[in-house]
């Protein structure tokens, strides 16, 4: 089990391994910046992680714009590399999206509010995926859907989201990408219960 920071109000959730990558990432783009990044079993073996945890992590990441893959057929990602954001971003310890905070004590409500954190990431991202797939979009509207899916992930994964504007985002998402609210319904349900009962 990770052991997840706690941070500010308008600040995300991260854990360890997510920033243990990034520093790996970094590591090898000072040796090497102009190669590909680090390989995934290199990556699985340094952590010592499951391939599952490996890749929703690094996805999280990804979708983030700290890292980049490589794509390679038949895999999600084979090679990953750091972004100059990712690079910003840890050298700035002041930023919300990848904060530097300290240890929260470990107890029922971080391990319940973590875990509901990476349901989120996970629901978004095959939310991303649905986007993606379906047929019809005009490119300007995925990205736009994308984008707003994006928004609407990031308020929900504030320490205290913003009811205003979770129930806009909520309106935005039925009227304009209905097909990922089924997908979405429960997990909204259960963040905003969580976060104003």
């Amino acid at each position: 089990m990770t052991q997840s920071l706690k941070v500010g109000p308008a600040e995300h959730l991260i854990d360890n391994i997510q920033r243990r990558m990034l520093e790996i990432l970094l590591e090898e783009s000072k040796k090497n910046p102009t190669g590909y990044g680090v390989h995934r079993s290199d990556m699985k073996r340094t952590l010592n992680i499951s391939e599952k945890k490996m890749d929703f992590n690094m996805t999280y990441l990804a979708k983030r714009n700290l890292v980049n893959f490589v794509p390679v057929p038949n895999y999600h990602w084979l090679w990953a590399k750091i972004t100059s954001f990712g690079e910003e971003t840890l050298a700035n310890r002041g930023d919300k999206l990848l904060p530097l905070a300290q240890p929260a004590a470990q107890g029922a409500d971080e391990d319940a509010e973590s875990n509901l954190v990476q349901r989120l990431a996970d629901a978004f991202q095959r939310a991303h995926d649905l986007t993606k797939a379906k047929g019809g979009l005009a490119e300007e509207k995925e990205k736009e859907v994308l984008e707003r899916l994006n928004l609407f992930e990031g308020e929900l994964t504030r320490k205290e989201p913003d009811a205003g504007q979770i129930q806009k985002g909520w309106k935005w998402v039925k009227e304009n990408a209905d097909w990922v609210e089924p997908l979405l319904r429960p997990i909204v349900l259960e963040r905003v219960k969580l976060a104003f009962e």
